[in-house]
């Protein structure tokens, strides 16, 4: 099963950890500049709290339906979206159902929002029909606002439903 893991703070301890061990020895806009690579560093390191596993190797041992619950779960109690979790989601192709299956009515704005930009930026031609049921139906005006924008920018792709 999988854990709602609060995995920014994590790294926040790895950077701690790593700002003590070099005290003296890095400018602080050194280690500033040095957290993008920190941070993929940290994505390949085994923690307890993942059961031993690495951020990038926890995320992506699980399924799409899995996965998607466990970024509703971190939503609605408060807990940082990690990359990591994000990645492990857009990682698969088959994750697509998953995001597009969750995406209703009921769905809070925030979920629909992280879901949207999901498929996105995984380049998504399923989510066409979904998005323009978005505006229709009764959605908020930003979530309109992204769906409208997603399909002014693949217009050929949504032309047919449209007009029909």
């Amino acid at each position: 099963m999988i854990k709602t893991v609060d995995v920014d703070s994590l790294f926040d301890a790895y950077i701690s950890d790593y700002v003590y061990k070099n005290i003296g020895k890095v400018k602080p806009e050194e280690i500033e500049n040095k957290i993008p690579e920190l941070y993929v560093k940290f994505g390949k390191t085994p923690l307890k709290e993942l059961d031993g596993k690495t951020p990038e190797e926890y995320y992506k041992s699980f399924s799409g339906e899995e996965l998607v619950a466990c970024l509703k779960n971190h939503l609605q109690t408060g807990v940082a979206v990690s990359d990591f979790l994000c990645e492990g989601i857009m990682d698969s192709v088959e994750n697509e159902k998953a995001l597009l299956t969750a995406i209703d009515a009921e769905a809070d704005e925030e979920f629909t929002l992280y879901a949207m930009n999901m498929l996105i930026s995984m380049n998504s031609e399923n989510c066409y029909k979904r998005f323009l049921e978005m505006i229709v139906w009764d959605y908020s005006p930003v979530i309109k606002e992204l769906a409208t924008e997603h399909l002014r920018d693949h217009a050929d792709g949504v032309k047919e439903d449209i007009l029909s």
